[in-house]
């Protein structure tokens, strides 16, 4: 618990902030913390925290709504919303909206603050995990295409449960059609060869 965590909180209750930086004190981590009172005060990117923590009512936007405006904009960060009571139709409306977890304040204390930064912060790491081996398979396909490509060979794959068949880019240059305007079925890749 070495590496800094910075942390990110919109929430416009002054007393919650400050019981949120009392317990961070005594959660080992070694925190940076930002803190806005206002949605309209946000103006850096908000990619670069590890975790954001936002406030379920907030003058002028619900929580959730901000939940879901970041999502959209692609930040992936993981949020925690903190609200004043816990219930199960909260829970499933913050989950849909974007957040990876939610808190009540009156749970918030160093125990509860360790095991939510943790959990968000194995949570980053897999979506980082996860964004790498997306970006390793692109790059494993589209070599895959050049070599096809260069040697004039293509790859298909048929499903016998689902008819569903697959032609590489290759097979479909190899056979004369177009990949936008032709639809692959088994009896026209038989009619072909």
């Amino acid at each position: 618990m070495n590496d800094l965590v910075r942390l990110l909180v919109i929430d416009d209750d002054e007393v919650d902030r400050i019981q949120l930086k009392r317990a961070l004190k005594t959660c080992g981590f070694k925190c940076e913390l930002t803190e806005y009172e206002e949605i309209s005060d946000i103006n850096d990117s908000l990619n670069g925290f590890d975790c954001i923590f936002i406030d379920y009512l907030l003058p002028g936007e619900n929580g959730l709504t901000l939940v879901q405006r970041i999502r959209d904009n692609g930040i992936k960060t993981p949020i925690v919303m903190i609200t004043s009571q816990g219930s199960e139709s909260i829970a499933v409306g913050v989950m849909k909206a974007g957040a990876s977890d939610y808190i009540v304040k009156s749970d918030i204390n160093g125990q509860s603050l360790t095991q939510v930064l943790r959990n968000m912060l194995r949570m980053r790491e897999m979506v980082r995990e996860r964004e790498e081996a997306e970006k390793a398979l692109r790059i494993s396909e589209a070599r895959l295409a050049e070599a096809q490509r260069i040697a004039k060979i293509g790859n298909w794959e048929y499903t016998i449960s689902t008819r569903a068949l697959f032609w590489s880019a290759e097979v479909y240059n190899l056979l004369g059609f177009d990949q936008k305007n032709f639809y692959p079925t088994a009896e026209k890749f038989i009619s072909c060869i």
